[in-house]
């Protein structure tokens, strides 16, 4: 049923289909992180609710950065 399934786009740029366990409305913010479980190459069935993420990715996207130039703090 596509009503429980949502299009994403990924942070780099890739595509993936999340299903969903409801028919609720998307998600929130224009960045989330989804919790789940893959079920094929470009697809996840989501086993939590998805985490918020907010509308800047730009902070988080820095954290990622630091964290692979610095791993041992992490």
């Amino acid at each position: 049923d596509n009503n429980n399934i949502i299009f994403l786009t990924t942070s780099d740029q890739g595509n993936v289909n999340v299903t969903v366990n409801n028919n609720r409305t998307p998600y929130n913010s224009r960045f989330v992180e989804v919790i789940g479980q893959v079920t094929g190459d470009d697809s996840i069935t989501e086993t939590l609710p998805a985490l918020s993420l907010g509308d800047d990715f730009e902070s988080y996207n820095k954290l990622i950065q630091y964290q692979r130039k610095f791993p041992d703090i992490f």
